[in-house]
């Protein structure tokens, strides 16, 4: 049977994270994944064995920058019938619905539509230097509200029909056919962005930079969209600054945590991941 709903996204130094991301989509009812795997493609290719041995996985070794049109339109090419709905997000994104219920409940009422635009709030280090124990989603609480009198505007991710996508026009957003792409509440969106934002039914936490230590060497890497460097402006100093300037607590995920860490324990019995890399710590901070 098609899945419902999948996930695209393209993998790069991610393998001590791709538990936790995987089990957690799964989780919110996310059927299958088509990862385009860059980067460190060994660590990655031997973390997903399993869950590719078991169909869960779709994983193509994608080596080169930039990486990610090519990868959305590979994706597109061979993937257009594959799943009903098709989630374009990266792996320092967790998409979920606040209200609780499963992404494929909440979707059938955009079906209509030939995409959702899912605005996607940033989180900080929430004053964490290195990398904290436990999970992701439980470490940073530390939403960066936005700013005014700029508008207060956040980009979205897609979440697609693929028979009727044509191309990707960037990361965020694709030239459709059959309709524009809406935001939760069905409205236009326009150039990408949602203002004022929305997320109370869909939405994606951002964790863009994780730890400070962890940001300042993402900063350090090749940009996966064009390939190019980050710019000067992007630093550890400015995020932390940000940060505290614009930071709100959100604990909007934390229902998720328990039944998360039950899904890792349950799964760890089942493939025995030989490697501590792949093991998400459960220890609360």
């Amino acid at each position: 049977m098609t899945p419902y709903l999948s996930i695209h996204s393209c993998l790069g130094f991610d393998a001590e994270y791709l538990r936790e991301w995987v089990e957690f989509h799964r989780l919110v009812g996310v059927e299958r994944f088509f990862l385009y795997n860059n980067g460190d493609r060994e660590a990655q290719r031997e973390l997903l064995a399993p869950y590719v041995e078991d169909g869960i996985v779709v994983l193509h070794d994608f080596p080169g920058l930039p990486v990610q049109m090519p990868a959305f339109e590979h994706c597109l090419a061979n993937h257009r019938e594959d799943s009903r709905w098709i989630a374009f997000i990266d792996t320092d994104e967790f998409l979920f619905s606040p209200t609780g219920r499963p992404l494929p409940e909440m979707l059938a009422q955009y079906e209509e539509w030939p995409a959702v635009g899912v605005c996607r709030p940033p989180f900080g280090p929430s004053g964490h230097r290195t990398k904290p124990p436990g999970l992701v989603i439980e470490s940073y609480l530390t939403r960066i509200a936005p700013q005014q009198p700029r508008g207060g505007a956040l980009a979205v991710k897609s979440v697609i029909d693929p028979r009727r996508a044509v191309r990707p026009f960037n990361p965020h957003v694709f030239e459709l056919t059959g309709g524009p792409l809406v935001d939760e509440q069905q409205r236009p969106v326009n150039k990408g962005q949602v203002d004022p934002p929305v997320f109370e039914t869909l939405r994606i936490n951002h964790y863009w930079t994780r730890s400070e230590e962890e940001c300042r060497l993402k900063f350090s890497r090749i940009r996966p969209d064009n390939g190019e460097p980050y710019v000067a402006t992007r630093n550890v100093e400015g995020m932390v600054a940000l940060e505290h300037a614009h930071g709100v607590r959100d604990e909007t995920i934390l229902p998720h945590v328990a039944p998360l860490r039950e899904r890792l324990a349950e799964t760890q019995g089942r493939y025995g991941f030989p490697d501590s890399r792949f093991e998400p710590s459960l220890a609360a901070d």
